[in-house]
């Protein structure tokens, strides 16, 4: 199957990426940053607000699915609000009309545990949301909820995946718990680091970046679920505070640099992942201790 990975060149991206061509599946690239992933596939440098040229891309590529990765991350939502509009609505929205026309019924949405807002809550997927959800978590869930009424109106199947806090230690193109989680394992070169945003006491289900991309991978090639959203997170051991991260930061790399927090953005519940057990066959292969593991390695070795 050909298959359309927009934000491939994202830290999800490159992994879902790969995943799907170590399938045999062909995979194009669509972002606006050049793609350094290790898969040979074809990438394009373009934007998801070009809703022709994407719909001339997708009538022309023969694609079986599209895997919709592009976005803008939490904090540069909230400090840039119109922007978040034009990014996550109407560039999703975009991408769904492009897949429209060309006849691509499957449209994986990346999505968020944001989206629920603050809560202690155990979170299955028709929890409510509470009346602070972020900016993020709202564009969020403006386009889930575009995506089904793509389903109703056109016979389509796009499918909605919440993920937890993606935890994957590497740069990412805005700010967001992912930059703030990025420079807290960056603590493993020694440096002293200032995390923003987040206060150590707060809760997330987190998600390691590996886990996150084998799901959307999942879900571009399932068959007939019977749901289209779903829950992505770790196990049960992968809820846990900021506070809880840095100390797996300094079990792993023993020199770690001194790491304080400024901020504060809420809890978030537990999500429940037993529908994409079932639907998908998701389930999480990297407890918390060993994706921590895996990235100290990988940041002490760069």
């Amino acid at each position: 199957m050909q298959i359309l990975v927009t934000g491939g060149s994202g830290n999800i991206g490159k992994e879902v990426v790969r995943m799907l061509h170590d399938q045999g599946h062909g995979v194009v690239v669509y972002d606006k940053a050049a793609y350094a992933g290790t898969a040979p596939v074809e990438a394009i440098i373009g934007d998801i607000a070009e809703r022709e040229r994407l719909a001339a891309l997708t009538a022309k590529g023969g694609f079986g699915a599209v895997v919709h990765l592009a976005s803008m991350l939490q904090f540069g939502c909230e400090a840039e609000p119109a922007e978040a509009i034009e990014v996550n609505v109407a560039g999703t929205v975009n991408v769904l009309e492009a897949a429209r026309r060309a006849g691509i019924a499957r449209v994986v949405l990346a999505g968020t545990l944001a989206t629920y807002g603050t809560t202690d809550a155990h979170l299955r997927e028709e929890a409510p949301i509470q009346a602070d959800a972020p900016l993020y978590g709202l564009t969020k869930l403006i386009g889930e909820s575009v995506a089904r009424r793509y389903n109703a109106l056109f016979a389509m199947n796009c499918l909605c995946l919440r993920f937890g806090a993606v935890l994957s230690g590497q740069p990412v193109a805005s700010p967001g718990v992912a930059a703030a989680l990025a420079t807290l394992c960056g603590a493993a070169t020694g440096k002293d680091v200032t995390v923003k945003g987040v206060a150590p006491c707060e809760r997330r289900h987190f998600v390691y970046f590996k886990d996150a991309a084998r799901a959307a991978a999942m879900a571009a090639l399932a068959e007939k679920p019977e749901h289209t959203l779903f829950n992505i997170a770790g196990g049960s051991d992968c809820v846990t505070t900021f506070g809880d991260l840095a100390g797996l930061v300094r079990k792993h790399a023993p020199g770690a640099g001194k790491i304080e927090f400024e901020g504060r953005s809420g809890d978030r519940g537990t999500m429940d992942t037993s529908r994409a057990e079932r639907e998908l066959g998701y389930k999480p292969a990297y407890t918390m201790d060993e994706a921590i593991s895996e990235i100290v390695a990988r940041i002490r070795s760069a």
